[in-house]
């Protein structure tokens, strides 16, 4: 029961960091993103205890699950690294004449 119910709260994890309906984190509302670490983690810690004790692939999905946060901000800090060396490119081609 401990297993699925943690599975539960790592999925609600993610839908409250990923889907732009319900999202929570990194928004104005500064008690949703200290919601959601404080959630995360509860959830990655739990995982990791839990599955010490008896091994399951719903702790492990659960603590991947949980990380949403973390991966949310090593995406959106992929994507910046992106799109500034894009914007650097295309403006020292504006300024050189080659556009």
């Amino acid at each position: 029961m401990k297993k699925y119910l943690l599975f539960i709260l790592s999925i609600v994890v993610a839908l409250l960091t990923w889907i732009p309906n319900t999202r929570l984190f990194l928004t104005d509302s500064n008690i949703g993103t200290i919601l959601i670490l404080v959630l995360t983690i509860f959830v990655c810690v739990f995982s990791v205890i839990y599955n010490k004790h008896s091994r399951s692939l719903w702790y492990i999905f659960s603590f991947i699950l949980g990380l949403s946060p973390i991966l949310f901000l090593i995406f959106v800090g992929i994507f910046l690294v992106i799109r500034n060396a894009f914007c650097t490119m295309i403006n020292f081609q504006v300024e050189t004449g080659k556009i």
